[in-house]
């Protein structure tokens, strides 16, 4: 059975990569293309993208997911477009502009898809602007004039369409809704696949997902020309060698974790060792995690163990207590009658007391429980809680080994150029940042000027405002 391969990828420039993928000089072998659920051009995204950028970063125009296709498909087009557009339309819904194309690789061994589609819906309906009153302009200077001025014209009635210079039509909302965050989250990266699997196995094909419980990962190769020879050879000896880690695993019906001897004995490529390979360090990190496994199943035991010899043992305290009571009881007078009855509760207790048989299953929890604060159970208990955490520890530790590994730059010169990069993008923003700063030093500035006009002219009013002082004569002389 074939596994189902999708993956996503961002565009910032969505109309190239469209040109791309449907470039016949530009691709290998183009099987099928389709625009029919594009109702707006990609250059109508961009545009819009790129007038509502809302920082330094380009937005992102577009999205892309690349699908693996049955390689059956290439001579039935009328199945590829339903099989493409079914998968499309169920994930991305019918309020969304998508294309695609179906191509060959160079070797043709895949046929895949390229689907591109917007993070945005389509508003379907839109209100025109309208205009909310007659508009008079001067003929001369063509300015706007009172309504039937000397020398003015009316070119704009209550109620006529708004249009632009370009003479198409205004409108009152956007014509795309806002990005939908789903397609950000790790939840859509997933069902990308379980969707392909699902629409696969829907038109007649037996797809599966990947299982990471029975099969180790392989790493992505990429374009030849996009990293060095070496390392490009390096990965692909690397998934060569767990393919038939994977054959193995599956002739032998088993999960990967038991086969740790196996998987290191599986290896065709040992001219150049990795430094301890990425994958020998997920054999360990399994090997942990099996331990661990086994270390928290001993402890659940010890723990049932536990319980169950507590509940015997307060069983038999109460038993004892009970005979105890029974030994010393005054039988005087009409007492005596009960004779028979505590008789009979004896015997019913000691054949209890032989059942629990506490002192032969657990005599030396019965001795140390009886004389001593913390039994010989609870030591094995807390001794395999320490080592679980030591174990736990120890997974980490070679987790973070394989990160760093997966993180590792092969090549010497590309690492210190990029160091380079991050250096000139580290100096650029701090550039712009004080640039940054400095333009919002002056718009306050600005600010505060306007403040000290608008108070000083608002003074001024004052002062022509208040009422001036009667003048008085003196008396005369």
């Amino acid at each position: 059975m074939v596994k189902a391969f999708a993956r996503q990828t961002k565009l910032t420039k969505v109309v190239g990569r469209s040109n791309y993928i449907k470039d016949p000089k530009r691709q290998e072998k183009i099987v099928f293309h389709s625009e029919e659920h594009l109702h707006h051009a990609w250059q109508d995204y961009a545009e819009y993208e790129i007038a509502n950028q809302k920082s330094t970063v380009a937005n992102n125009q577009g999205r892309e997911i690349i699908i693996a296709l049955p390689h059956e498909l290439e001579n039935n087009k009328e199945k590829i477009k339903e099989v493409v557009d079914d998968y499309a339309l169920s994930l991305l819904g019918k309020n969304r502009d998508f294309e695609y194309a179906v191509h060959w690789n160079k070797e043709r061994t895949n046929l895949h898809a390229h689907i591109i589609y917007s993070e945005r819906q389509r508003v379907n309906k839109r209100k025109p602007k309208k205009y909310k009153r007659d508009m008079w302009f001067d003929i001369e200077s063509n300015r706007m004039a009172k309504a039937k001025a000397k020398g003015a014209e009316l070119r704009y009635e209550k109620g006529d369409v708004m249009r632009d210079k370009k003479n198409d039509i205004r409108y009152e909302s956007d014509p795309f809704t806002k990005k939908d965050k789903m397609f950000t989250t790790r939840y859509f990266n997933e069902q990308i696949k379980v969707k392909l699997k699902d629409i696969l196995n829907k038109h007649g094909f037996k797809y599966r997902l990947f299982d990471s419980e029975i099969e180790v990962a392989q790493i992505h190769v990429g374009h030849q020309k996009s990293r060095l020879p070496s390392t490009y050879k390096k990965t692909q000896d690397y998934n060569k060698e767990i393919t038939q880690l994977n054959q193995f695993l599956k002739d032998n019906k088993t999960y990967k974790n038991y086969y740790f001897k196996e998987f290191n004995d599986l290896r065709i490529n040992n001219k150049e060792d990795w430094e301890l390979s990425i994958y020998e360090l997920k054999a360990q990190v399994l090997q942990e995690n099996y331990k661990i496994k086994k270390i928290k199943e001993s402890i659940k035991i010890k723990n049932r163990e536990k319980d169950k010899f507590l509940k015997k043992f307060k069983r038999k305290l109460k038993i004892d207590s009970e005979l105890y009571d029974l030994e010393r009881k005054d039988y005087s007078g009409l007492k005596k009658f009960l004779i028979p009855y505590d008789m009979i509760t004896k015997k019913f207790l000691k054949e209890e007391l032989e059942q629990l048989n506490i002192e032969k299953d657990f005599d030396e929890h019965f001795k140390a429980i009886t004389y001593l604060s913390t039994p010989p159970i609870d030591k094995e208990i807390n001794t395999l809680q320490i080592d679980l955490e030591d174990k736990q520890k120890e997974k980490g530790r070679l987790e973070t080994i394989i990160s760093d590994r997966r993180d590792y730059k092969a090549d010497y010169p590309r690492e210190i150029q990029r160091r380079i990069q991050e250096q000139e993008q580290r100096t650029l923003a701090k550039a712009e940042a004080k640039q940054r700063e400095t333009q919002l030093e002056r718009m306050r500035e600005a600010q505060r000027q306007e403040k000290r006009e608008q108070e000083r002219s608002e003074r001024t009013e004052r002062n022509k405002n208040r009422p001036k002082p009667k003048k008085t004569r003196g008396p005369r002389l």
